[in-house]
């Protein structure tokens, strides 16, 4: 009889973990990862670029000055795995083109209203 010995959320967190590595050189913590999720979860990211499954959703976070493409799981308010930019297609490069300028300019927004102390509404 098989059984398991790790959770299937720390599966899914030592898999992001290595993708992270392999594709953008980033050693992140699981923190780090849950953070990704939280954003994701937030609405916290530069574009949605689609639906894997009913679950599993595309998007593309800015993390650590870097643009990732991730898989983020909706049930389970978890990241699957990071894909590189070469994984994505030519359209879903240029929607990340088209986004990032708007998503910079609402987190500049942001900011200023903290230094201000304007709440955001």
């Amino acid at each position: 009889m098989f059984t398991y010995t790790e959770s299937k959320f720390k599966t899914l967190n030592r898999h992001t973990k290595k993708r992270a590595f392999q594709r953008f050189g980033l050693s992140l913590s699981d923190q780090e990862i849950k953070d990704m999720g939280l954003m994701c979860k937030s609405g916290n990211y530069i574009c949605h670029l689609g639906y894997e499954s009913l679950i599993k959703s595309r998007i593309v976070l800015k993390f650590k000055n870097q643009i990732i493409p991730v898989i983020y799981d909706k049930s389970r308010h978890c990241i699957i795995t990071c894909l590189s930019i070469n994984m994505l297609s030519n359209e879903e490069q240029d929607q990340i083109s088209i986004n990032l300028p708007i998503y910079e300019e609402k987190r500049r927004l942001k900011k200023l209203q903290k230094l201000k102390g304007v709440k955001n509404e």
